[in-house]
């Protein structure tokens, strides 16, 4: 009869989007540390202990993604092998594994975001009256393909902020600061000085540059 499920779980830090490795494992044995050769279903699923923050809004739940679609692994020779798991959102993890009521987790491990392909708007720009500073000012972020903020950006891009629209003759004021350029800080960009020279509808846009 299994009483216990050790486990080989896969590496500390793995990139979002990439395949655990090595691959997930759970051996099924009885009380006297004896595999278990009789075929079972064993289930893996995904604890969440912390995601990443700065997440991009609208960004998905973490989630155990795999090419098969299937958590639920039949043993061979006592051992289930879980293939081609991925997880997409940057955090710290760990892994279950259930047969019946008997489970066990794995050590907690860590999903690192991938390489920054774009910004996104962490802090929507407020609403200012015409010469003052935007309130809250806008905060813009580097993120991965999956929409993970990415912390570590290389060479330091700078990143530009004008005006998208402009239905009349506003400029937009970098206080003090022109052209309205900063630098990332931890891959975060802050527009602190911003503001408009007119009390109109206008919108912003953030471009960076490698």
């Amino acid at each position: 009869q299994t009483c216990a499920l050790p486990i080989f779980q896969p590496r500390n830090t793995t990139v979002a989007g990439h395949v655990l490795w090595p691959y997930p494992e759970a051996v099924q044995v009885d009380i006297g540390g004896n595999i278990v050769q009789k075929p079972a279903p064993l289930t893996i699923s995904l604890l969440s202990d912390q995601i990443a923050p700065f997440q991009k809004v609208g960004s998905p739940a973490p989630q155990l993604l795999t090419n098969s679609s299937e958590l639920v692994v039949e043993t061979a020779n006592g051992t289930a092998v879980f293939a081609r798991l991925r997880i997409q959102v940057a955090g710290t993890y760990r892994l279950e594994f259930a047969r019946l009521s008997m489970t066990t987790q794995s050590e907690a491990f860590q999903i690192l975001p991938g390489i920054p392909i774009g910004l996104y708007m962490q802090t929507e720009p407020g609403v200012g009256m015409s010469g003052f500073e935007l309130k809250p000012f806008p905060v813009v972020g580097f993120q991965d393909v999956y929409g993970n903020f990415v912390p570590n950006v290389p060479k330091s891009p700078a990143v530009k902020a004008f005006l998208l629209k402009n239905t009349g003759n506003s400029t937009l004021l970098c206080g003090g600061r022109f052209p309205c350029v900063r630098m990332s800080v931890e891959g975060r960009i802050f527009f602190d000085g911003l503001g408009r020279s007119e009390e109109r509808r206008v919108g912003k846009e953030c471009r960076s540059r490698w």
